[in-house]
């Protein structure tokens, strides 16, 4: 298994903003799914608030031990692209 060389150049002031505004814009939409799934969980299914909750954080829990061992998978197996790949399929 090769091993990639890492690229050690600095980044940019304009990568800086560009990688802080993807994150705070992904974290708005994060927060406005978890309104819109407690809402959809509570008014149309009907579901108590404390289940739809629990529910929620449950899902964030699996996906906060899931992310750090799909990254070992992906360093591990060296197939960034096939991985990918499996991401995309399963999604559609």
């Amino acid at each position: 298994m090769e091993i990639e060389e890492i690229n050690t150049r600095p980044c940019l002031p304009v990568q800086k903003i560009s990688f802080g505004l993807g994150h705070i814009f992904n974290d708005l939409c994060a927060a406005m799914w978890f309104s819109y799934t407690l809402f959809y969980l509570q008014v149309v299914l009907t579901i108590e608030s404390t289940t739809a909750g629990t529910l929620l954080m449950v899902g964030q829990v699996v996906d906060s031990l899931a992310t750090p061992l799909a990254g070992w998978a992906i360093d591990y197996t060296g197939h960034r692209r096939l991985w990918h790949l499996a991401g995309w399929f399963t999604r559609v």
